[in-house]
């Protein structure tokens, strides 16, 4: 699934709902604390790592610590976007989505982009 706006999809102009982006993240690195950056998201994100409730973020800055939710090896990485209704109740457009950057970043201040 693409980052930015749903409208820009096809058929998604009114969509108000949830939509979950998902992707894999190997833990391989030295181990440290790790935090997932999510930039820009229209209306609220739900974390989610290996299944388990990590944070609800709906105020800048869209940042959560994932260390205690990560383990060794591959981790599967969840956020849940939950646009405006007023698309829907108004029949009016209202951006919504994950428009990222969505990055990692660890302890040392290393970054990794994750465009997924």
């Amino acid at each position: 699934m693409t980052l930015g706006d749903w409208q820009q999809w096809p058929g998604m102009s009114l969509y108000s709902g949830t939509i979950a982006y998902r992707t894999t993240v190997n833990r391989t690195e030295a181990p440290g604390r790790v935090w997932l950056d999510l930039g820009c998201v229209k209306e609220l994100a739900c974390v989610e790592v290996n299944g388990k409730h990590c944070a609800d973020l709906l105020r800048r800055p869209l940042i959560c610590e994932l260390t205690e939710h990560l383990h060794p090896g591959e981790n599967e990485l969840t956020v849940r976007v939950t646009g405006n209704f007023q698309s829907r109740y108004e029949n009016k457009p209202c951006p919504a989505g994950l428009y990222g950057p969505v990055r990692l970043l660890t302890e040392t201040g290393h970054k990794k982009e994750n465009e997924h």
